[in-house]
């Protein structure tokens, strides 16, 4: 919220004949005033309390105490004060815009639109006012008024990008498609720039036809929320307007899978043990997954896989990696020293892929023996689908065991339990 005459940092000098403090109460004043600037509003709220303590009718404190509460989101609280306020000054513009606002969060909206209305009739020149309300005609769908207010804000304040935002929102509902693509564009250069605009902008760019457009700002969205189920439900629209089967299909599955998602319970999933052919390594798997084991010269390899059944939903592999004396690549045999080695290698696979995203390493221990467990964001294309990658490195005294799991972005959750299990519940016995 951007207040006139910069109430968040100096509210207390706006009106200039109640500033009469006496001295007693101005040291708690400024405190109030410095704990705002700092964002430290439950504080600030406690020094404008004090100043109340000694002065009930102080308008200064009120506005600002009535304010600190409305950005912890204590709106009753904010109430009580900004009532009181508006009792004593009911020609003040800034106070019928703060309980216009304080009443848009308690959902009386009917009360909030006039207190924006006196506001703007007490002062046509308040940017805030007209945003407010031009925001409240948009929630109505009231798209005339909604661009009225809001183009009027725009002329008065030129720099503000969430005026241009909300008023590409009503051009977009007036279908001035074109004007709303500008001020999009106006909003992002003012420094209104997020995953909500890019996908009102790319839906807009849908409406011109502008479909690679429309792919494009869709997928800078699905980068900030790789599970934005609307961004990839009308990126697979644009994507076969542009006759891209390959890439529609997939975001369709992807929205398809977070749906599945949905009615998955990983304490519904039944383990099976399994042992490795040398019976060295056990460990719960769950019961509908196949595995293969293959030994080559300087490893062994074994990969499961869900039956042919599941597969068919289920978008998940893994595999175990068996690195004996991994000490002799490495040239090292200090365990410290091999589960560095192998940190790095992890670390450097991220600049060959278009998005290798490292958003959780824990650095613990099997029994005695040091391990990493990493998980990833992991995508090969820009228009790909994102995926988690979870790998987990051992060094069992010189050897390395690792483990590597890839598993659809919607399915992580419940993969990610089911794996939890599964390592919680394995056994190492020896590596030959």
């Amino acid at each position: 919220m951007k207040l006139r005459v910069n109430f968040i940092l100096l509210l207390m000098l706006f009106y200039s004949p109640f500033n009469a403090f006496s001295q007693d109460i101005k040291k708690n004043f400024e405190l109030g005033k410095n704990l705002m600037v700092l964002s430290k509003w439950a504080d600030a709220a406690n020094e404008f309390k004090k100043v109340l303590n000694k002065d009930p009718k102080n308008p200064d404190a009120l506005f600002n105490i009535s304010l600190c509460y409305y950005y912890l989101q204590e709106y009753d609280s904010s109430y009580h004060f900004i009532s009181q306020l508006i009792k004593q000054m009911p020609n003040q513009a800034d106070v019928n815009n703060l309980y216009g606002l304080v009443k848009l969060k308690q959902k009386d909206t009917s009360i909030a639109l006039n207190s924006f209305t006196k506001a703007i009739e007490l002062d046509n020149k308040f940017t805030e006012a007209y945003l407010n309300r031009g925001k409240i005609y948009l929630d109505l769908k009231q798209y005339n008024d909604a661009y009225k207010d809001l183009y009027k804000a725009s002329q008065l304040d030129t720099l503000n990008g969430t005026v241009y935002f909300n008023l590409a929102r009503a051009e977009h509902g007036l279908e001035r498609y074109a004007e709303a693509i500008e001020h999009f564009r106006l909003a992002i250069e003012n420094n209104y720039v997020n995953s909500d605009i890019l996908y009102r902008r790319g839906n807009t760019y849908f409406k011109l036809e502008k479909y690679k457009e429309a792919v494009d700002d869709y997928t800078r969205v699905i980068m900030w929320e790789p599970l934005n189920v609307l961004a990839y439900n009308n990126r697979s629209f644009a994507f076969e307007k542009l006759g891209d089967k390959h890439h529609a299909d997939q975001d369709k599955r992807f929205v398809a899978a977070v749906e599945l998602s949905k009615n998955l319970n990983p304490n519904d999933v039944k383990f099976v043990r399994y042992k490795s052919s040398d019976s060295g390594i056990t460990m719960l798997i769950p019961e509908r997954f196949n595995s293969s084991e293959t030994r080559y010269e300087d490893s062994t390899i074994i990969l499961f896989h869900p039956d042919s059944l599941l597969a068919q939903t289920h978008s998940v592999a893994f595999r175990i990696k068996i690195v004996p004396f991994y000490s002799k690549i490495v040239g090292s045999s200090d365990q410290a020293v091999l589960i560095e080695h192998w940190r790095r290698s992890q670390d450097s696979a991220e600049g060959k892929y278009y998005r290798y995203e490292l958003f959780e390493r824990k650095n613990k221990f099997y029994r005695s023996f040091p391990s990493i467990l990493d998980k990833i964001i992991f995508q090969d294309e820009p228009y790909g689908v994102p995926s988690v990658i979870m790998n987990y490195g051992i060094v069992y005294g010189e050897h390395l065991i690792e483990f590597n799991f890839g598993i659809a972005m919607p399915l992580y959750l419940y993969y990610n339990e089911v794996f939890t299990k599964m390592l919680e519940s394995l056994s190492v016995n020896r590596i030959l």
